[in-house]
C-alpha cells in the first residue's frame, strides 16, 4: 500500500456513522463567538513521517462533511481517505483507508479540514500514541492537477 512500513493489521476497522448532525457544532468556536465558516479546501496534502499524501475532495459525504481521498493503490485495495466520523470521542477526522481501517484520527467536530490547516498531534488508532501530522491545503493548477504546497513558494510569473 501507500504506507510503505505500515502494517495494516494495526489499523481499527472504519465504522459505519450514525451522524449525529444536531452535535456538529464548530469546537473552535468560543462559547456566544460568531461562528466563521472554515475553509473548504479542494484538496489538502498530509505530511506523514513516511511521506506525504494528497487527498481530493470528493462529491460524497459522511455526517454531511466532505470525503476526501487520495489516489487509488496497486494492490487494487484503494487508497487512504480522510473522513469525518462521529463514533470516536463525540467527532473525529480519520485517517485511513476502506481496507485497513482508521490509522490516525483528531477529535474535531469541523466541517472540513480546513479548520486544522498545519502541525497538529493525531491520535494513532492502534497501539495509542500521537504523530504530528502537517495537514497543508493545496493549489489546484491551469493544467488540472494539484501543487503540493512545498512547490507553491516557486510558482511564480517571472
Amino acid at each position: 500500500g501507500v504506507g510503505g512500513g505500515m502494517d495494516d493489521g494495526d489499523a481499527v476497522p472504519m465504522e459505519e456513522d450514525s451522524c449525529d448532525v444536531a452535535g456538529a457544532e464548530n469546537v473552535s468556536a468560543g462559547a456566544g463567538a460568531a461562528a466563521v465558516p472554515e475553509p473548504l479546501p479542494q484538496a489538502v496534502t498530509v505530511q506523514f513521517r513516511w511521506g506525504i499524501q494528497t487527498f481530493l475532495r470528493t462529491e460524497e459525504e459522511r455526517c454531511g462533511r466532505p470525503i476526501y481521498k487520495a489516489r487509488g493503490t496497486l494492490d487494487g485495495k484503494g487508497g487512504l481517505t480522510l473522513a469525518y466520523s462521529d463514533v470516536r470521542d463525540g467527532g473525529a477526522w480519520e485517517l485511513g483507508s476502506p481496507s485497513g481501517g482508521c490509522l490516525y484520527f483528531i477529535v474535531s467536530t469541523a466541517a472540513s479540514p480546513g479548520a486544522f490547516i498545519g502541525s497538529n498531534p493525531w491520535s494513532r488508532a492502534a497501539g495509542g500514541g500521537v504523530s504530528h501530522l502537517l495537514v497543508m491545503q493545496s493549489a489546484q493548477t491551469d493544467g488540472g492537477g494539484w501543487i503540493d504546497p512545498m512547490l507553491l513558494a516557486f510558482d511564480r510569473d517571472w
